[in-house]
C-alpha cells in the first residue's frame, strides 16, 4: 500500500496571476502621472482585514508551535514558492487591542503569528504594502504592491490554496526561478508530483545532480571523444557541460565522419605533393569507398575505407591560398565533411580534377 503525504498547493494560477501583476504596475503607473491620485494612494492606512485572518489561519498550517517548518508543507524552503507570496518587510500589522507593531523580516512575523492567542491576535494590516510573488511568464519572484483590501483578496483568490496528494517517495527535480535582485535560485521538490502540484512541468526539470543544471528533456546528441569513442547525451546541455562543443557533434543515429587529421607532406611533382588523410566514421550501408571531391564538388577519386589512413602521392594544388576536399561516405553525398588547410608551394598548379584521368591518382596506406 502506497503511503500518501498531503502537500499544500499554494501556488497561484500564473496566468491570472500575470494580469493581476500588469494591472497592479498600470494603477502604479497611473499613480504616477495623477498627482492627487498619487497622494491618495500613498496615504497609509491601517485596517482590520478579513484577508489578512486568512492568510494567517492559512501560514499556521506550515509552521509548529515552536516556529519550525511543518514536515510537508515546505517542500523547498522558499517561502513564495511553498507558499504564494511573502511580505516585503517592514510591514506594519494591528492587534485586537489596537496596538502596532512593525515587523522588520519574515522570523520576527513566524514568531509572531505562533505566539498568538485567543486573547491578543492580529487582526489588522497597514496599506498600501508589498509582496513578493511569482510571475511564470518571466520565470521570477516580482514584487507588487497591494493598495487596499480589495486587491489583497485578489490575491488570495489567485493562490488558490488547495491540497495535492503525492507520494512520500523521494525522486528529486530541480527547478530554476528567478529572484528580484536578478540572481537565480535552484529550488529541489522531493518528486516530480510535488513540482507538478506547485504549477512546474517536465520541460522546467533540471537535473538536481548536475552542476550546470541542464533541462531533464531528452533530445539526444552525440559526441566523438577520442579515448572514449561516441558518447550520447540526453540533451546539449549535458554534452555542453562535460566540456564538449556543436563541433564535437556526430550523428547519433546514422552516419558520421569525426576526427578528421589531414597533414601535408613533400612535394611530389610540380603542382602536386603527399597528403596525409585519415578519419574515423559510423556507416549506415556496407559501400566499402569513401569518396573525395574537389573544390564545385568536382569528384576526385574513391579509396577504400579499409585503407585508411592513406597517403594521396599526387594530390593537386587548387592555386588557391587554401586547398580542399569533401570526404563522403555511404556512397552518396548526404554523409560528408569538409576540410580545408594551408596550400604548400609545389609550382604551377595542374589542370582542374575533372581534366586528371583517375589512373593517375597515386596513394598508398599508412599502418
Amino acid at each position: 500500500m502506497v503511503k500518501l503525504n498531503i502537500f499544500f498547493g499554494k501556488k497561484p494560477n500564473y496566468f491570472y496571476l500575470y494580469f493581476f501583476i500588469v494591472s497592479s504596475l498600470l494603477i502604479g503607473t497611473y499613480s504616477c502621472v495623477n498627482n492627487d491620485s498619487s497622494y491618495e494612494s500613498l496615504e497609509t492606512d491601517i485596517e482590520e482585514s478579513s484577508s489578512l485572518t486568512y492568510v494567517l489561519n492559512e501560514m499556521e498550517t506550515f509552521f509548529d508551535n515552536e516556529g519550525n517548518p511543518t514536515s510537508g508543507q515546505n517542500p523547498t524552503g522558499n517561502f513564495v514558492m511553498d507558499f504564494c507570496f511573502d511580505f516585503v518587510y517592514p510591514v506594519t500589522l494591528i492587534y485586537n487591542t489596537g496596538t502596532t507593531v512593525t515587523i522588520t523580516n519574515f522570523d520576527d512575523f513566524i514568531a509572531i503569528l505562533v505566539n498568538s492567542s485567543e486573547n491578543l491576535y492580529l487582526t489588522g494590516i497597514e496599506f498600501p504594502f508589498q509582496v513578493q510573488v511569482y510571475n511564470e511568464e518571466t520565470q521570477t519572484i516580482e514584487i507588487i504592491t497591494i493598495e487596499n483590501e480589495v486587491q489583497f483578496q485578489n490575491l488570495i483568490n489567485i493562490c488558490n490554496f488547495n491540497d495535492c496528494y503525492c507520494t512520500t517517495d523521494y525522486d528529486p527535480v530541480c527547478v530554476s526561478i528567478g529572484l528580484p535582485d536578478g540572481t537565480f535560485e535552484i529550488l529541489e521538490y522531493p518528486n516530480s508530483c510535488v513540482a507538478t502540484c506547485y504549477g512546474f512541468d517536465y520541460e522546467d526539470f533540471l537535473d538536481c545532480n548536475s552542476s550546470c543544471n541542464c533541462p531533464l528533456t531528452t533530445d539526444p546528441v552525440c559526441i566523438y571523444d577520442s579515448t572514449l569513442g561516441i558518447i550520447e547525451f540526453n540533451n546539449t546541455c549535458e554534452a555542453q557541460c562535460e566540456g564538449y562543443t556543436p563541433n564535437d557533434f556526430v550523428d547519433c543515429n546514422g552516419c558520421s565522419i569525426y576526427d578528421v587529421n589531414i597533414f601535408t607532406g613533400d612535394c611530389y611533382s610540380a603542382g602536386t605533393y603527399n597528403l596525409f588523410i585519415d578519419f574515423e566514421y559510423t556507416a549506415t550501408t556496407n559501400y566499402p569507398y569513401f569518396d573525395i571531391y574537389l573544390e564545385n564538388n568536382e569528384y576526385f577519386t574513391s579509396i577504400p575505407l579499409f585503407d585508411l589512413p592513406v597517403v594521396i602521392v599526387n594530390f593537386p594544388m587548387s592555386g588557391n591560398q587554401n586547398d580542399f576536399i569533401k570526404i563522403c561516405i555511404d556512397g552518396g553525398t548526404d554523409c560528408c565533411i569538409e576540410e580545408q588547410w594551408l596550400s604548400p608551394n609545389c609550382g604551377a598548379p595542374v589542370p582542374p580534377a575533372g581534366q586528371i584521368n583517375d589512373e593517375r591518382i597515386i596513394y598508398r596506406t599508412v599502418k
